[in-house]
């Protein structure tokens, strides 16, 4: 209930009253959107290849990459091996040549450099620092990657509220990580309330009594139809997925969101900052920061 007054619910709106509840079919099937529009971003931004997004099915094979580098190079080669033999004939018609070496078609991966993705600031909307972290050096020379996913349903699994704390707080005061977690085994041992008020009396104090924001933090289920391919680009030896002519799988993956509310300048509810992925298939163990 406290998680939904931050995200501005009513009280009949949260309450466990035996009825489907329209706001959370809403938020899993928005969370399915967002789970899809990040791992579209992801994909582009990891591997440098067109991604299709028809906001239905997302998909990508970045093998493609590699065939197209090769043909450039082909390109390459061929054009330099022209312009030698237009100097040792003493021409100097390399005009064409030029224009066609300025065309947008020709260095479209070549010249391309890997920007780190916590410089992507679409994908930093979208997604936290720490998840992008374990993408960044992916060797996408050394594998070839073939994805479809079709996200298919969503359903919301738990959401909760951390008072006080935020990632940022957190990040500005390091001392903080897992305070909560710490008043937790604290009480585990002792059973002492007057223990646990003590300790998080101490922690409003370090965080600041002048600080309203809180952090909601949402899981969600989301079931998708999957092909998944993983090659290594030398061999072509499949190393992880499916073969060639296997039909797409069903796909659980549970995915972990966060949103930081805070206090409105006139009193009436919440404000509501941009819901982020922070975990997905517990690739981090949840991301926990408090």
């Amino acid at each position: 209930m406290i998680a939904g007054r931050e995200l501005n619910l009513k009280l009949w709106d949260v309450l466990p009253l035996g009825f489907e509840r329209g706001w959370e079919e809403e938020l899993a099937n928005n969370f399915a959107t967002a789970y899809g529009m990040a791992l579209s971003e992801l994909l582009k931004s990891v591997f440098q290849v067109p991604v299709e997004n028809d906001f239905v099915t997302i998909s990508i094979d970045s093998s493609l990459q590699h065939k197209e580098e090769a043909r450039l190079d082909a390109n390459k080669n061929t054009e330099e091996m022209l312009m030698i033999e237009q100097d040792q004939e003493g021409k100097h018609e390399t005009d064409s040549i030029q224009t066609n070496a300025e065309q947008p078609d020709i260095n479209v991966f070549s010249s391309v450099e890997k920007t780190p993705l916590v410089e992507n600031d679409y994908l930093n909307s979208m997604m936290d620092k720490n998840l992008l972290a374990r993408y960044q050096l992916v060797d996408t020379k050394s594998i070839h990657l073939k994805l479809s996913v079709t996200p298919t349903s969503a359903k919301l699994q738990h959401l909760f509220a951390i008072p006080l704390l935020t990632r940022e707080i957190v990040d500005q005061k390091p001392e903080l990580r897992g305070a909560y977690l710490r008043i937790e085994k604290e009480f585990e041992e002792t059973k002492s309330y007057d223990r646990v008020r003590e300790m998080t009396y101490a922690l409003a104090d370090d965080v600041g009594r002048d600080s309203y924001k809180r952090t909601v933090i949402a899981e969600a289920v989301i079931q998708c139809s999957e092909i998944f391919q993983v090659r290594d680009a030398a061999t072509g030896e499949i190393l992880r997925g499916m073969e060639d002519n296997n039909e797409a799988e069903e796909v659980t993956h549970l995915v972990r969101f966060e949103v930081v509310t805070d206090k409105r300048n006139d009193g009436q509810g919440r404000d509501i900052g941009n819901w982020k992925i922070i975990d997905w298939d517990d690739l981090l163990d949840g991301n926990v920061f408090h």
